[in-house]
């Protein structure tokens, strides 16, 4: 109890501050400058920097890879466990361990 007060006290005391900060702000777009904007105004104004799109991009096909990688491992992980011979219900209680623990196996 004393935590979710706590908690609640932290949510209520942020709000606040942000509330007073925030209110004092002029705006950043009215409605008058939007109407205005044509067409390729609003495409720059949306659109992602190079450099940004190209860091996506490699950050996608790392992630990609690792997924891949990660699957190939769960993979040679099943296939050691046969080979060592544990049934299937050994086996899947051995992967749910190793994944509880962060992925540490023992293949003993």
């Amino acid at each position: 109890m004393k935590v979710a007060l706590k908690n609640c006290v932290d949510d209520v005391s942020i709000h606040t501050i942000e509330e007073q900060l925030v209110r004092n702000l002029p705006p950043v777009f009215n409605s008058d400058v939007l109407e205005k904007l044509d067409n390729a105004q609003v495409a720059n104004l949306v659109a992602e920097k190079q450099s940004s799109a190209l860091d996506r991009a490699h950050n996608e096909e790392k992630l990609s890879n690792l997924v891949k990688a990660s699957q190939e491992l769960q993979r040679l992980d099943k296939h050691l466990l046969q080979l060592h011979g544990y049934p299937a219900q050994a086996m899947r209680k051995k992967l749910e361990k190793g994944r509880q623990s962060g992925g540490a196996y023992s293949y003993d």
